[in-house]
């Protein structure tokens, strides 16, 4: 297979990714910026807002909208550290009750995602995402 024949597959999985939110009807009312924000403070319980731009890419300014957006929706909130110059996020009751429907959701579909494969596929398909992650963190 050519590069850019593997490069326009990456690209079509990575844009049938980024829709599963959408067609496995989680989306709602929440955008999905803010979705993906929501379920990365939901993995990490405590999270800082400059961390959130490093994992995600996504801009401080667009990071900032967003978690205005979950604070208004009453999913998060943002507290002080000890130094009172760090801002964590943290889940709210409400915020976690939303973050665990929605990975209850995503973890029922992404088995039936690959519910086709064999374990041989599987653990095919885990060892070639470790080594592009491996390779893509090399080039960062």
């Amino acid at each position: 297979m050519e590069s850019h024949e593997l490069l326009e597959k990456l690209i079509h999985l990575k844009r049938s990714m980024g829709n599963i939110y959408s067609r496995i009807g989680i989306s709602g009312s929440i955008g999905r910026t803010d979705l993906i924000i929501l379920m990365l403070i939901g993995e990490n319980k405590e999270i800082s807002p400059g961390r959130l731009s490093e994992i995600t890419g996504f801009s401080k300014s667009l990071i900032t909208i967003s978690l205005t957006n979950l604070e208004n929706a009453g999913l998060i909130k943002r507290k002080r550290g000890t130094d009172r110059r760090k801002i964590e996020i943290v889940m709210t009751k409400k915020g976690m009750e939303k973050f665990n429907r929605i990975r209850e959701k995503i973890d029922k579909n992404f088995e039936k995602l690959i519910s086709n494969l064999t374990n041989e596929e599987k653990e095919s398909l885990v060892k070639c995402v470790n080594n592009i992650i491996s390779i893509v963190e090399k080039l960062k």
